[in-house]
């Protein structure tokens, strides 16, 4: 049969077992460029610790132990068969695709096939250990695969010199893009604190203009002492009436506001409870201790209550009025949470806040307002159960 199909004589031996070759059984010098090819460094290593191959020092560890099983692979010994088991369990598919009946022209064409899907390492172990494969096949095969280690190695050094200057570039964007979300994030605080700011001065305008138009008409049908000794410049008179009024407008308004956010919490809290009573059974502070910076003097034994019956504890600081900044300080240190409402405090007394508790891995809370409601609310923000009506009264 080998005749027929004009075969050398080592060819024709291996059909007539009808068997493929062992590693060891390749002729010429294929074994380096299998292990190679056909094998990565991670199956090599383990191969490697498998034997307890010892490497000597100098050389790259993975040139060393491509060099041991190149050269082991020759013989039919432990390091050969270890190896051939391998090769023939990971490229079985390959194996398949390659029965003993190909002819030397049909290893070439499936190795093109194979060459054009980049399945290079299977088709290489399959067609060198074909019995089919004689000198041509396997001349064949060797040079494309040998060119191609040469086109890696130069697509690699390119894609290395690719590599470098991307990471580079990455670098430089994620700073520009780091310095536009900072910048971002600050514009966008300042429009929040202008919006506040503006709703308030609304707020406070709109529940100031019949309170004034009552008010300066008592001033006009009542006359004060005031009014009468400025007989003569009643311009004057009446500026200064319109400013003390209007400010007793904005702190009426202010309190009016914060008195209907807590009927308006209390109401919210009054259908929760109806609704599902298990989940608002109290606000369980568990020990915390907090500290409240800025506000009125006259609201803190309402808050103190809300916290104490929380199972908490609150202590306060007027935020540099009376108080000194120094003091402050202090207090921080010794809290488990910072609150203040950001319309009853000073700048500098925030700067303080924010800087210590950021140096002390403190929390701080800033309220919307001074008052029961806003404290609640921010409790509840920060995880805490909701509190009962009672306790909220």
């Amino acid at each position: 049969m080998g005749k027929l199909l004009g075969l050398k004589p080592d060819v024709e031996q291996f059909l007539s077992k009808n068997r493929r070759r062992k590693i060891w059984d390749i002729p010429g010098n294929f074994q380096c460029s299998i292990i190679g090819t056909c094998i990565t460094l991670a199956e090599l290593r383990s191969l490697a610790k498998k034997l307890n191959v010892k490497v000597p020092d100098g050389l790259p560890v993975d040139y060393e132990i491509h060099g041991y099983f190149a050269h082991a692979t020759h013989k039919n010994g432990l390091p050969g068969k270890l190896v051939n088991k391998l090769l023939e369990r990971k490229h079985a598919s390959a194996i398949k695709r390659t029965p003993l009946s190909m002819t030397p022209d049909d290893l070439l064409e499936y190795w093109k096939k194979s060459c054009d899907s980049g399945d290079i390492p299977g088709a290489y172990w399959a067609i060198l250990t074909h019995p089919a494969a004689d000198d041509a096949v396997k001349g064949r095969v060797f040079a494309d695969v040998h060119m191609l280690s040469h086109l890696v190695g130069s697509t690699n050094r390119a894609d290395i010199r690719r590599l470098t200057y991307l990471e580079s570039e990455v670098l430089e964007l994620r700073g520009k893009l780091a310095g536009q979300l900072d910048r971002h994030v600050d514009q966008m605080a300042k429009k929040d604190a202008l919006i506040n700011e503006l709703q308030e001065d609304l707020s406070a305008a709109r529940g100031s203009q019949c309170a004034i138009a009552e008010r300066l008409q008592r001033e006009i049908d009542e006359p004060s002492k005031d009014s009468q000794v400025s007989e003569q410049n009643p311009e004057r008179l009446y500026q200064k009436t319109i400013e003390r009024l209007e400010k007793q407008v904005r702190e009426q308004a202010e309190r009016i506001r914060q008195q209907e956010e807590e009927l308006d919490l209390l109401d919210q809290l009054s259908n929760t409870e109806a609704d599902q009573p298990s989940d608002i059974t109290s606000l369980n502070l568990r020990g915390l201790q907090i500290l409240y910076v800025g506000g009125r003097n006259n609201g803190h034994p309402r808050l103190r209550a809300v916290v104490e019956d929380a199972g908490g504890s609150i202590f306060f600081h007027d935020g540099g009025i009376e108080q000194s900044i120094g003091e402050l300080t202090s207090r921080i240190v010794a809290a488990d949470l910072v609150t203040f409402p950001t319309n009853h405090i000073s700048h500098s007394a925030v700067s303080v806040i924010k800087q210590t508790c950021t140096s002390q891995n403190k929390i701080y809370l800033p309220l919307r307002s001074f008052g029961t409601a806003s404290l609640l609310r921010g409790l509840n923000d920060q995880g805490y159960a909701t509190p009962t009506l009672q306790a909220a009264e």
